[in-house]
């Protein structure tokens, strides 16, 4: 650690039964340009809500969970974006800390990683996460950097505002007609986590991605904020 303030002990406290209701604002932007010069521009936004049922906890802390992302309407642009939401059920098993160690889903997760030891107000630490997307043939190894910025009140819960950022990656995806694109990638955000309570109140996260194939970049900025809403207890 690199402060001296009062050491917080960052760990999710995942419960039996318990179910977390997220509500969760996607928006996204695309632009195409040669160069400086812009081709085209679009963007579109929609609502979703998330709902996290933990199924077990272990005895060391880690838990299993199912979780329900039900999209509402999207906007009649959305489609010629390529956009086409659906349903989505997913299952995982993770950590106290965090830590994936088995899932169901196959798309790219927030890399929400809490540190081993205990930490305070302006304390760094970084990791290796891998980062999966349906159009890479293997994972990208992908390190995130945190800082814990500041513990403030947020929807009536104390919470560590932890933000975040990653290192560009680059990946070679294959494209139809036998081309190539070269894709890059970054992030970065913030998340409130509740100290007590061990559990995500807020979380805010951009995603850009920049493929380039033959001389064009097509660069999309995805920002997810996902908001709790409920804490509740399934029969």
């Amino acid at each position: 650690m690199t402060s001296e303030a009062k050491p917080l002990d960052l760990r999710q406290r995942a419960e039996r039964r318990q179910v977390l209701t997220y509500q969760v604002i996607t928006q996204v932007r695309q632009q195409a340009r040669r160069g400086e010069h812009v081709l085209g521009s679009q963007a579109t936004s929609w609502e979703s809500t998330l709902r996290t049922r933990v199924l077990a906890v272990e005895p060391d802390g880690s838990r299993h969970a199912v979780h329900v992302l039900e999209p509402g309407a999207l906007p009649a642009e959305a489609a010629g974006m390529g956009i086409h939401a659906v349903r989505d059920v997913t299952y995982d098993h993770v950590d106290d800390r965090g830590r994936l160690r088995e899932t169901s889903s196959h798309g790219p997760s927030p890399g929400c990683l809490l540190p081993d030891a205990p930490v305070a107000v302006g304390d760094t630490w970084d990791a290796n996460l891998p980062l999966s997307l349906p159009t890479l043939p293997e994972p990208l190894d992908c390190h995130w950097h945190y800082r814990v910025s500041d513990v403030h009140a947020v929807n009536g819960y104390e919470c560590a505002e932890i933000t975040f950022h990653t290192d560009e990656v680059e990946a070679i995806i294959a494209m139809p007609a036998d081309q190539q694109a070269r894709l890059r990638l970054q992030s970065q955000g913030r998340f409130s986590f509740a100290l007590s309570e061990g559990l995500m109140v807020r979380l805010q996260i951009e995603v850009e991605s920049r493929p380039e194939v033959a001389g064009i970049t097509y660069e999309t900025i995805t920002e997810t904020t996902q908001q709790l809403t409920g804490v509740g207890k399934a029969e």
